[in-house]
């Protein structure tokens, strides 16, 4: 019950609150795009301006990414995202957007284009 209640609780913060930060996303060369989903996944198909760190080696490939740039993070539900937003903000990272879903990203970026 508890498990069910985390997933959904996940999946409303992140409807409500990512597209809210990445509609405020001023400059997006400034932006960090972090794909969570396997590399698998990402050589299969992948955005421009993206690099791929499973959400499993994120502690391990932090190292990667500037702490004082903002970082985005997607992945094809939004859930390994929510955890990657998690993980980052442990590890000291404070401007961390959860955009939940690649087509989330591809739209924002098409928009912005």
């Amino acid at each position: 019950m508890l498990i069910i209640i985390v997933v959904v609780t996940i999946k409303i913060y992140r409807s409500k609150v990512s597209k809210k930060e990445m509609d405020a996303i001023e400059d997006i060369d400034t932006i960090q795009f972090v794909d969570v989903r396997s590399k698998n996944e990402f050589l299969a198909y992948s955005l421009p301006k993206s690099t791929n760190i499973p959400v499993n080696a994120l502690k391990r490939e932090s190292i990667k990414l500037n702490k004082n740039v903002p970082v985005v993070v997607f992945c094809v539900t939004g859930t390994r995202s929510a955890i990657a937003k998690v993980i980052l903000r442990a590890l000291g990272f404070e401007k961390i957007i959860n955009a939940g879903t690649v087509r989330n990203v591809q739209k924002y970026l098409k928009s912005r284009s």
